[in-house]
């Protein structure tokens, strides 16, 4: 009876902290064409036709034919908070975040280039929504050549920061990269 007892308050206590995280999260109104203008400046520091593919139309002929180049890059990008609301940057390197995020949301930007499906991002070992993608052509040959992902980390303060993407085709490889955000 004890141990029924026990994990019934076990279970209830379990589910009283995941409706208290659901609540903790808010609704923040972002600007995504504003945050879209920083980073594609920041892109351009490396790649100076970078653009982001906004509308097909306006692109130009997009083939759906042609062989899509594996996952060959994957990097945690940047990340923006209520208590630093402008972009970090992370380094290659980099395995901390130097400025102290978190606050009402938190927002992590994730890049890849080349083609990947099964993309997952996690703080903490929890998984993260996705709320804003970009395609990006680096190169201004009209290719996509990768995307930008928002994942919204919002009620944490901070943690690991972790995403994933396997290659679409061969080598079919797994590919991650991962950052603690304090």
């Amino acid at each position: 009876m004890k141990k029924v007892f026990s994990t019934c308050l076990i279970l209830f206590f379990l589910f009283l902290s995941k409706d208290a995280y659901a609540s903790s999260i808010q609704e923040t109104p972002v600007d995504f064409e504003l945050m879209e203008t920083q980073l594609l400046e920041k892109v351009r520091e490396d790649f100076p036709h970078a653009q982001f593919v906004k509308d097909s139309e306006a692109f130009g002929p997009i083939s759906t034919f042609g062989p899509a180049p594996p996952l060959s890059f994957l990097s945690v990008y940047a990340a923006y908070s209520e208590k630093h609301p402008d972009f970090e940057y992370f380094d290659e390197f980099q395995f901390r975040s130097a400025a102290d995020h978190g606050g009402a949301y938190m927002h992590v930007v994730t890049a890849e280039i080349g083609y990947g499906h099964l993309r997952q991002a996690t703080m903490e070992g929890t998984r993260l929504q996705s709320i804003h993608s970009q395609h990006i052509d680096l190169t201004g040959d009209n290719i996509i050549d990768g995307w930008f992902y928002w994942w919204d980390a919002s009620g944490f303060e901070e943690g690991q920061f972790q995403f994933q993407n396997r290659s679409t085709n061969h080598p079919w490889n797994l590919m991650s990269d991962f950052i603690f955000i304090q």
